[in-house]
């Protein structure tokens, strides 16, 4: 699914949910927006910020511009669900930082549903 939502002030939104066999980015890249990355399925690796984070069934990051970062296969396939958001629709805050967010239950269980739909 590849969906791109245009904002009033030109802006745009792009949301992208795939399921890939294997992928291991070879280089570091950065945006000028924001990447909003669920995992949907598998384990991948993350690296940003000079260190390496294991990404789980569930995590979630949010990669502020110009932070240079890449991920790498743990091994199998993965699904994910990302959005790029522009800088105009995430409000300037500590909380929109580079942060993985490890959501449990319920709130779990409710992000993955609506990532099916």
């Amino acid at each position: 699914m590849n969906v791109r939502i245009e904002l009033s002030d030109g802006a745009e939104i792009k949301v992208c949910a795939e399921r890939v066999m294997a992928n291991n980015m070879k280089f570091c890249h950065s945006h000028a927006h924001y990447e909003l990355y669920f995992l949907t399925e598998g384990e991948r690796y993350l690296y940003a910020e000079n260190r390496f984070y294991i990404m789980r069934l569930g995590d979630v990051f949010l990669m502020p511009p110009g932070i240079m970062h890449r991920t790498l296969d743990s091994g199998g396939g993965y699904s994910k669900f990302v959005a790029m958001l522009p800088k105009s629709v995430v409000p300037k805050c500590p909380a929109a930082d580079f942060r993985i967010v490890r959501p449990s239950g319920k709130l779990l269980e409710e992000l993955l549903a609506a990532a099916e739909s």
